[in-house]
């Protein structure tokens, strides 16, 4: 199997150095490393990438075509969450979902407690979240269950909410709206506003959509 594809990445960006792994679908495996970068972790991820690479004579721009999924580890990202200190994002969600970040899935508030912490809610605490409630706009939008749009995106509201992120100081933009991982319809219509917005307004800041990622079932 000479030609085997390769099929999985693994990626553990350390503070100091960046390892990637490539595996093909006969089982083979090669490893490549590089230095870290905090500044732009895509960077040491493409050299470390290019390092594994090369000892198959190949590079990313054939083999990350090929991949079949992708793996990330590592205290660079880690170290961000923990310490607050990432970009600074701007959230668009549906309107009245604006506070489900802030309250998470609940299992944080009380991880460790015993028994009777967990029963009383005034005992529980939650961490500050990722993305403020100054940086969180709600736009009128409905998706069912099924994937089926019951109402569509409010086009006003959008180019509203992209003013309001920016002037909040939003150095980047992302969408997560209810049941986007059946129908990505309404998320990329949002991404596509806020970008003529965003231009519009002579700002350049990215946008990130989160079907054209990770879609997942769940609002957090």
């Amino acid at each position: 199997m000479k030609d085997a594809r390769v099929q999985v990445m693994g990626i553990d960006a350390g503070g100091t150095m960046t390892d990637t792994f490539f595996v093909k679908e006969n089982g083979s495996f090669v490893v490549g490393k590089a230095q870290s970068n905090p500044e732009d972790e895509s960077l040491a991820i493409y050299n470390s990438s290019q390092d594994a690479l090369s000892h198959w004579q190949s590079d990313v721009s054939k083999v990350y075509p090929e991949l079949v999924t992708c793996v990330y580890s590592g205290t660079a990202m880690l170290n961000r969450v923990v310490q607050r200190r990432g970009m600074e994002v701007g959230l668009i969600c549906n309107k009245g979902f604006e506070q489900m970040h802030s309250m998470g899935r609940a299992l944080q508030s009380y991880l460790g407690y015993a028994l009777e912490e967990r029963l009383h809610i005034n005992t529980h605490k939650y961490d500050d979240p990722l993305i403020p409630l100054k940086r969180i706009r709600g736009v009128t939008e409905r998706t069912d269950v099924k994937g089926q749009v019951v109402i569509p995106v409010r086009q006003e509201e959008v180019k509203v909410a992209v003013k309001e992120l920016l002037e909040a100081g939003a150095k980047a933009i992302v969408i997560c709206l209810l049941q986007s991982h059946k129908n990505a319809e309404s998320e990329r219509v949002v991404r596509d506003i806020a970008l003529k917005e965003i231009e519009k307004l002579g700002k350049n800041i990215p946008v990130f959509a989160s079907v054209d990622y990770y879609p997942q079932r769940k609002e957090s």
